[in-house]
């Protein structure tokens, strides 16, 4: 949540007097907008899991407990972005990243030592998004942004493959490079952004099927 604050911040205080109005875009003009970033993806917890048995007269005790939790890892992603309006952008985001996944057994019946397991957790997603424009300057645009769509995670060196959703939301900021010429806009640009990411189902170790993490990206946008 930091980095949303952040980057709302950074638009909102930004000194008014560096800001002039926008350079208007050729008539008819609707450029596509390519984005690669690098991401950070923020820790999520996947809570705990109960090994249970059952004694002869029905009732359960438990043996061990699992606690698994999802460590921040890095991935890259890929936007392809088409305006539909004068504010609203439609989006196609790609993306992959991969993140450190750790498992502590303790509480053995038998009083067995504390046991940490590590793997790693590969995510692929697919999303459709919009991006809406709250604010624009000569060379400065904030805006935000949500989506949802299809993920697979894979762990065990991909021997582990699971499907789930994913939705999210967050602001963001545009700043363009070089001075345009009277009627076009600026062709390369800078990006970042920072959201929440809400995941359902995929690999799921816990009580929860449901998890949220921070993400932070930022990278180079070209225009088409």
């Amino acid at each position: 949540m930091a980095v949303l604050w952040l980057c709302a911040a950074v638009a909102v205080a930004w000194p008014s007097a560096a800001w002039a109005q926008a350079t208007p875009a050729a008539a008819g003009s609707r450029p596509i907008e390519l984005t690669v970033q690098g991401a950070w993806v923020g820790p999520a917890s996947f809570g705990s899991a109960n090994q249970t048995f059952l004694r002869q007269d029905g009732s359960s005790y438990t043996v061990f407990e699992a606690q698994s939790s999802l460590g921040s890892g890095v991935g890259v992603e890929a936007n392809i972005g088409y305006p539909i309006g004068s504010r609203l952008q439609a989006e196609f985001t790609g993306s992959w990243s991969r993140s450190g996944l750790r498992t502590n057994i303790v509480g053995d019946v038998e009083d067995a030592d504390n046991v940490t397991l590590t793997e790693t957790i590969m995510r692929v997603s697919v999303e459709g998004g919009a991006l809406w424009t709250l604010k624009t300057r000569a060379r400065s645009t904030l805006f935000l942004r949500g989506g949802a769509g299809w993920m697979r995670e894979l762990a065990g060196s991909g021997a582990l493959a699971e499907d789930g959703l994913v939705a999210n939301a967050g602001v963001g900021m545009k700043y363009w490079w070089g001075a345009s010429t009277p009627g076009q806009q600026p062709r390369i640009g800078l990006r970042i952004e920072g959201r929440v990411a809400i995941r359902s189902a995929g690999v799921t170790l816990g009580e929860r099927s449901v998890r949220v993490a921070p993400i932070a990206s930022g990278g180079l946008i070209v225009r088409f």
